[in-house]
């Protein structure tokens, strides 16, 4: 080949073109950040329109819509200046949510909406995890509970108009099978706030999308089988000589199917996290960190479409709202050209498995450990 003819041979490709139905954007479909009230900081900001440039990114999850610090629900007028005065009804202020729902919609994103966690004044449980004090609770009155719900999902239709509200997700709760820090409940308990949830809303408009039951990774063992999470048994799982070769299954979803299949209810999507990871308790109680194979989250995800393609609900999305090559956000593998590597080929090889695989998280404005402001060091350190 001439100098001439290798000056001619130009390939270009052209992004903006690609048709992503016939190679679906997963990874674009959905992203996770850490809280609401953390969407109200101009940096995080400013990072989530970059990535929505970057990337295309189409809805977004986050904890705590209805925590404390969104002051969504009151019964009582608080302040420290004596005792609090009780409100003869709760009261529902929307005014935090509704400048994070507002930035995230003008910038083309739409919200995918974990209902939780539980308000204190609501709560039979407080601060069960994080510094920031989530209550991961059953409520103390499923009634205040459904109207809470009622009254927020109303509320966002009212604002923003039922055709746009239509193409939200609603997620009943976030990783309930994580007893007792983000619920306090039983494996029914939540089966029956699902339950209660569901119908709230689809009272509202049968249109609404709706599913659950968003529980953590999969496990090859028997710790969530039962009503609680077994934390005092010593799980197989971090004895076994190859975990690899161990039976990994979703945690609760074949018994969510079936108890919303007996009862009659809706399920438009079944939500779960896969992270290729685990932490078993040893014989002396200790936690092992465990990390599984290159392509554990493709045999996941290919598992969980049959399961569900083989249920009562066989058209139900299925969206991973949680994953990524650790479930902490302070490793500092998701720093590396490893994870890169790994997080780009787990997204090609599982683009038709699932309708969204959220990356957890896009930015380290991420507060539920510590601040993003650099490395901790020791107080004793010289």
């Amino acid at each position: 080949m001439t100098s001439d003819a290798r000056a001619d041979s130009t390939l270009t490709i052209d992004g903006k073109r690609c048709d992503d139905s016939a190679f679906p954007h997963v990874w674009s479909r959905c992203i996770g950040a850490g809280r609401a009230n953390e969407a109200l900081r101009a940096d995080w900001q400013r990072q989530f329109a970059d990535v929505v440039e970057a990337c295309g990114v189409r809805y977004i999850r986050f904890h705590g819509v209805f925590h404390d610090d969104m002051f969504v629900y009151r019964e009582s007028y608080g302040g420290g200046f004596g005792p609090d005065a009780p409100l003869a009804e709760p009261v529902y202020t929307f005014s935090y949510v509704d400048k994070v729902f507002d930035f995230i919609l003008d910038c083309g994103v739409r919200p995918f909406v974990e209902l939780g966690f539980m308000p204190r004044e609501l709560a039979t449980v407080t601060e069960t995890l994080f510094w920031w004090g989530a209550h991961g609770s059953p409520p103390k009155d499923m009634a205040r509970w459904v109207e809470l719900v009622t009254r927020s999902v109303e509320h966002w239709i009212d604002r923003y108009g039922l055709d746009e509200v239509r193409e939200w997700r609603f997620e009943v709760w976030n990783e309930p099978n994580l007893v007792p820090h983000f619920w306090t409940g039983t494996k029914t308990e939540y089966f029956e706030l699902y339950e209660q949830t569901v119908t709230a809303i689809k009272n509202i408009d049968p249109a609404l999308k709706v599913g659950g039951p968003a529980t953590s990774v999969f496990v090859p063992d028997d710790r969530y089988k039962g009503e609680v999470e077994d934390r005092v048994a010593t799980h197989e799982t971090a004895a076994a000589s190859d975990v690899d070769a161990l039976d990994w299954r979703p945690v609760w979803i074949e018994d969510f199917i079936a108890w919303c299949a007996e009862r009659g209810l809706p399920i438009d999507f079944v939500s779960t996290h896969t992270y290729p990871t685990d932490f078993a308790f040893a014989a002396d109680g200790e936690a092992v960190h465990i990390t599984r194979y290159a392509d554990a989250t493709f045999d996941d995800l290919t598992l969980l479409r049959e399961l569900v393609g083989s249920s009562a609900y066989p058209d139900a999305e299925i969206h991973i709202t949680e994953w990524s090559t650790s479930p902490s956000s302070r490793d500092f593998i998701h720093d590396t050209v490893f994870a890169a590597t790994s997080i780009t080929r787990s997204y090609l090889q599982c683009a038709t498995l699932a309708d969204s695989i959220s990356y957890w998280t896009f930015t380290d404005v991420f507060e539920e450990g510590a601040p993003a402001s650099g490395r901790s060091t020791a107080a004793s350190a010289s």
